[in-house]
């Protein structure tokens, strides 16, 4: 008699992440649960697949929604965490979460305290349960990290910088998210935070110039302090295509975003992409040459 496997309950199905990782799951085979705010975004269900509509802000709508799941992947923001909790909080469940790596920024911010609680609330909960806590995410259908610096460099061969894109990030593509949650949903002895990012990091500046030479282009960076954006944030804002940023963002501009992915390799078994492999193929996906 074969084992039976339980349906993994996917929250956000529809979202950039989520609508990767349902992709990956039908195509493995995996008995689905997809939930969605508006499941009509779905499409038809396929093969192996139940929609079913779920509301994390409405608790009777979330504990319908759950109310027989056993292995759930969140693929919403940590800030949705004790809503989960408030209908799955047994022993027996599974929870992979997505995370951010925003919680171990030093710029004070609510939206950074949203991540850190959620972590939190895991941590007292009785779940088994994985937060992955990613660095900027691109190479997803919809995102809009990467794409708006190829808009800002199709614009103009200048692009003014804060601090001159000196500090350091560490993106991963969306590929090496979605192995990093099905890693988790294959081994259910990985458990707590772990962070998961690029292989290697590289400052603003870099990942600048090497999306301008996916469009053919060259920027000339010009440096920009931090206390002159930090004034003109609100006059920035007014321009048709100027950029919209609170003061702690722009404070986050000058943070380091690097980190160490030893348990993401060690044990997830997922030795993520370069940022420049990473490009390439969200561009071989677009069918942009990149030279």
């Amino acid at each position: 008699m074969s084992e039976i496997v339980e349906p993994v309950f996917l929250i956000g199905a529809t979202s950039g992440i989520g609508g990767e990782v349902r992709q990956r799951l039908l195509e493995r085979g995996r008995r689905l649960v997809s939930l969605s705010r508006d499941p009509t975004k779905l499409g038809p269900p396929v093969a192996g697949e139940t929609q079913r509509q779920c509301d994390l802000m409405d608790g009777n709508s979330t504990r319908a929604a759950l109310k027989d799941a056993r292995i759930i992947i969140s693929c919403v923001h940590a800030r949705f965490v004790d809503q989960i909790l408030k209908v799955s909080n047994d022993s027996g469940i599974r929870l992979i979460q997505m995370g951010s790596t925003r919680a171990f920024s030093r710029v004070p911010d609510p939206t950074v305290n949203l991540v850190a609680n959620g972590e939190k609330s895991l941590k007292a909960s009785r779940l088994s349960w994985v937060m992955l806590q990613s660095t900027m995410i691109h190479g997803f259908n919809g995102e809009d990290n990467i794409q708006r610096i190829r808009q800002l460099v199709r614009r103009s061969p200048i692009l003014p910088l804060p601090g001159g894109g000196k500090a350091l990030m560490q993106p991963i593509h969306t590929s090496d998210v979605v192995r990093s949650v099905l890693a988790c949903l294959d081994n259910p002895n990985v458990t707590g935070p772990i962070i998961i990012a690029g292989r290697s990091a590289l400052s603003y500046r870099d990942l600048v110039h090497a999306v301008a030479k996916t469009e053919g282009r060259r920027i000339l960076i010009i440096p920009l302090p931090i206390p002159l954006l930090l004034a003109l944030r609100h006059v920035l804002a007014m321009i048709r295509f100027g950029p919209r940023m609170s003061r702690e963002e722009i404070l986050r501009l000058q943070e380091d975003k690097c980190f160490d992915i030893g348990r993401m390799r060690a044990e997830l078994g997922v030795n993520p992409l370069d940022f420049i492999e990473a490009l390439q193929l969200s561009n071989e996906q677009e069918g942009i040459k990149y030279e």
